[in-house]
């Protein structure tokens, strides 16, 4: 995570400002006695863990404020192309949200990002289910696996993991999204 987030670039001073708002700052590491270390970042008074959002709704967002989650996660990754990260652990419990400002922040799980092309070294058993068959074989970072999490995360927090409902949950271009594999 620390070699990760030490990794962020911008072609200018305006992307940097923009995508630092939805990216971990590295504020302190403290290292414990065991070799290990904790890296505490900053996150402001309005930011809540999408997990805690998805319980306070009883596992079900309503579908308007699905749209602009997805659409500030999309934000994220594209800029995650533009460095060449795979995150592979995007869910409810890395992801967080700003519902005042309708913005979204990637703050936790970079100790599984890698460099697109690399030989994954771990990823969470959500990320391991979701994975394209191909990238289980070749073990390869992809912004397909982004994609898939998003896709599936997307699928969750409208409260139909599966995407039986979805029709009746969202419109029905977004339900074809979400249904998607890549």
């Amino acid at each position: 995570a620390k070699k990760r987030i030490s990794e962020f670039k911008s072609a200018s001073d305006k992307m940097k400002k923009e995508f630092s708002r939805y990216l971990p700052e590295q504020y302190n590491i403290i290292y414990t006695n065991n070799d290990l270390y904790v890296l505490i970042i900053n996150k402001t008074p309005d930011v809540f863990l999408l997990k805690d959002i998805y319980n306070y709704f009883d596992g079900q967002i309503p579908d308007v404020h699905v749209r602009w989650i997805m659409s500030s996660l999309h934000n994220i990754i594209c800029y995650l192309a533009y460095i060449g990260i795979s995150h592979n652990a995007i869910s409810l419990d890395t992801y967080f949200i700003s519902a005042k400002y309708h913005s979204g922040l990637l703050l936790g799980g970079w100790w599984y990002a890698m460099t697109r092309g690399e030989k994954l070294l771990a990823v969470p058993d959500r990320t391991y289910k979701l994975m394209p068959p191909d990238l289980l074989i070749s073990k390869k970072a992809s912004a397909r696996i982004d994609d898939e999490l998003i896709r599936a995360l997307g699928r969750e927090i409208l409260g139909d993991s599966t995407g039986s409902k979805l029709a009746s949950l969202t419109h029905p271009d977004i339900a074809t999204w979400l249904k998607c594999t890549g």
